[in-house]
């Protein structure tokens, strides 16, 4: 999961604000967020390590769902910066 959190800041710092903007699709409030504070979300990264590693001494049920749960809200947050459902409707109706 930290990989595929990894590849996602990557490809937003990279790719994002050229590929909404090549179609002529402003980004959302939230798209924006994202990307004017990609480096906190590196920061996030660093600290979910560090829960993971705690995880891993302290076996748990209680400690890995403790765990895993912000994962997958950052791995949701980071998703719906990308795929925020106004841009794709604006592409939409760009192609209609």
């Amino acid at each position: 999961m930290l990989a595929f959190q990894c590849f996602i800041l990557y490809r937003l710092e990279i790719e994002l604000p050229m590929s909404w903007e090549s179609f002529g699709i402003e980004h959302s409030s939230w798209s924006k967020f994202v990307t004017d504070s990609l480096r906190y979300w590196w920061f996030g990264i660093k600290i979910e390590v560090i829960l993971w590693i705690y995880t891993l001494m302290n076996f748990r049920i209680k400690t890995v769902l403790l765990t895993l749960m912000p994962s997958l809200l950052v791995i949701f947050a980071l998703l719906l910066a990308i795929y925020d459902p106004t841009m794709i409707n604006n592409f939409r109706n760009l192609n209609s």
